[in-house]
């Protein structure tokens, strides 16, 4: 067991290399960290997560939601809160008056509070996990610019209910996307760059954005059902008997 303190990229190379197979959430190689992963002897993607897809599923086409864009997350700078609200502010001086939903808390929560009203936004700080699906389903397009990411649980829960996500070039979150067929990978994390893509998606219509909704519910379908985790599980757990064989 690796205690849970930071770890140095030197650590995490002694580590994987010392490591028989490595376990990531990222499928494809080019999108890991390459000073980290890019020394794993054998790697096994996406590993054991799943979504409840009772639980998280599409209740409300897009065009009946209330909320045209949300940011749900850590108000922190590393989940790139700042830029978000610069891109809204930049929208609403284009003369697009979008509804937002901000839901999380940490250190910049009272900064966003100051602008609640200036975003047009409605804020909140905890909401109770059985309360998220029904939060899911208000929201059109989901932000998520973080600086530093692996694949937040949160994109996958907002996928399963017909979310569309805006994401940065972080992680796995690019993968997802690119695999789910939906929406948007930011070109940076600059409050221009989120706000071109909002501004993209927002006069799109509603037979498109429902096409994207409907493409990441099936990928989490096709993907990140207990079922699929479970075939991972045993993917790994022969793998692992394997080498343990070998030794």
């Amino acid at each position: 067991m690796i205690p849970k303190t930071k770890i140095s990229d030197v650590g995490y190379m002694f580590v994987i290399k010392l490591a028989d197979v490595v376990i990531t959430e990222i499928a494809v190689p080019s999108l890991e960290d390459p000073i980290k992963l890019k020394h794993a002897k054998m790697r096994l993607p996406i590993a054991l997560r799943y979504i409840d897809t009772e639980k998280f599923k599409v209740n409300k086409p897009i065009e009946e939601r209330e909320y045209d864009i949300g940011f749900i997350g850590r108000f922190e700078p590393e989940k790139g809160l700042y830029e978000f609200i610069a891109a809204i502010l930049m929208l609403r001086t284009k003369g697009y008056n979008p509804r937002v939903l901000m839901a999380g808390g940490g250190s910049l929560f009272s900064l966003a509070k100051k602008y609640e009203s200036k975003l047009n936004a409605t804020i909140l700080s905890y909401v109770p996990h059985n309360r998220m699906p029904e939060l899911y389903n208000n929201i059109k397009i989901l932000v998520l610019p973080s600086k530093k990411e692996g694949v937040p649980t949160v994109l996958l829960e907002a996928l399963a209910c017909g979310i569309i996500p805006v994401v940065s070039r972080v992680g796995g979150m690019p993968w997802v996307i690119q695999r789910a067929k939906v929406s948007t990978v930011l070109e940076s994390v600059s409050p221009e760059s989120i706000s071109k893509a909002l501004e993209r998606l927002l006069n799109l219509p509603h037979k498109i954005l429902n096409e994207m909704s409907w493409n990441g519910r099936k990928f989490v379908e096709n993907y990140l059902t207990l079922d699929k985790a479970i075939v991972r599980y045993n993917i790994l757990k022969k793998l692992l008997t394997s080498l343990a064989r070998q030794k």
